[in-house]
């Protein structure tokens, strides 16, 4: 027999009957059913959202059996996401943490102070022959 498949979840509001101590009792619950990598998901709530919050956090989790994405709750905008995201791949193996290290340090800065073409060039000749800073890689 054929494992069922993940991701298929019904939520539907059923009426519970019981006897305690001989007293009728009645009550609603919300009954969420399905199939969990392969297993039978049945599970009882005592409101709506409680279990619609469940639904939808198997639903992820039955999306992301043998994916590379993955649904992750973020603060990040859509726009934010798709860059850094991009900006990942971009940098493979290397350490994301790293390149923001290097892209701070090598930020360039305002300068110090506003001077003249004629005084500038002299400063700046001087400050390159001076000691360089490393390179972020080493």
């Amino acid at each position: 027999m054929r494992p069922k498949p993940s991701g298929r979840f019904t939520l539907r509001e059923i009426t519970v009957k019981k006897r305690i101590d001989g007293q009728p009792l009645e009550y609603s619950t919300f009954l969420l059913s399905g199939w969990v990598r392969g297993k039978r998901y049945r599970k009882q709530f005592k409101s709506r959202d409680l279990a619609l919050g469940e639904k939808n956090a198997l639903e992820v989790d039955a999306a992301n059996v043998g994916g590379e994405v993955r649904a992750r709750n973020t603060r990040l905008s859509a726009a934010q996401l798709a860059e850094a995201e991009a900006a990942m791949a971009r940098l493979g193996p290397h350490s994301h943490a790293l390149a923001v290290e290097c892209f701070l340090t090598t930020l360039p800065r305002p300068p110090v102070e506003a001077m003249a073409i004629e005084m500038a060039v002299p400063a700046f000749l001087a400050e390159r022959a001076g000691p360089r800073q490393g390179n972020c890689l080493g």
